[in-house]
C-alpha cells in the first residue's frame, strides 16, 4: 500500500480530524508529528477510483451532457450548476425529445409507404388473375 495525496488538491493527503467518504484511509494518530489529527491520504491504487466518482476538485461534464449540455465544470460545484439550469436542461430534454419523435415519424411513415407500395403490387397481381380467369 502506497498512500498519496491527490493531484487536484482536494485535501486528500492534508491534515484532518476525520475520514471522508472519497476512498481515503487514516494514517497516523492524534499524537502524530503535524499536531493535527491523522492525515488523509488515498491509496495509490484507489487513485483513479477517487478522481474519477469522488474528488471535488475533478472537472467533470454535466450529467446533462447526453442532452447537449456542454458545461465542464468541478464536481463540487456541479449539484449548484444542476439546480440553477434546471429551465435549460429541460429545454435539452425536449428538443432531444421531439428529435427522436420525428425520427420515429420518418421511419413509421416510410414503413408505410414500402407496405403501401407492396399492397399496391399484390392487388395488381390479384386483378390480373382474376382478368386470366
Amino acid at each position: 500500500m502506497f498512500p498519496v495525496q491527490c493531484p487536484k488538491g482536494c485535501g486528500i493527503g492534508s491534515d484532518t480530524s476525520s475520514s471522508s467518504s472519497s476512498g481515503a484511509l487514516l494514517i497516523g494518530n492524534e499524537g502524530d508529528d503535524s499536531g493535527n489529527g491523522n492525515v488523509v491520504m488515498i491509496r495509490r491504487a484507489d487513485l483513479d477510483m477517487h478522481l474519477k466518482m469522488h474528488c471535488p476538485e475533478q472537472e467533470v461534464d454535466c450529467l446533462f451532457v447526453d442532452q447537449g449540455c456542454t458545461k465542464k465544470l468541478l464536481r463540487k460545484d456541479l449539484k449548484a450548476h444542476l439546480s440553477d439550469e434546471v429551465v435549460d436542461h429541460m429545454q435539452l430534454m425536449k428538443r432531444g425529445y421531439d428529435e427522436q419523435l420525428a425520427l420515429m415519424r420518418t421511419n413509421f411513415d416510410s414503413q408505410m409507404k414500402t407496405k403501401d407500395d407492396r399492397l399496391k403490387v399484390i392487388e395488381k397481381q390479384v386483378r390480373d388473375n382474376e382478368t386470366k380467369v
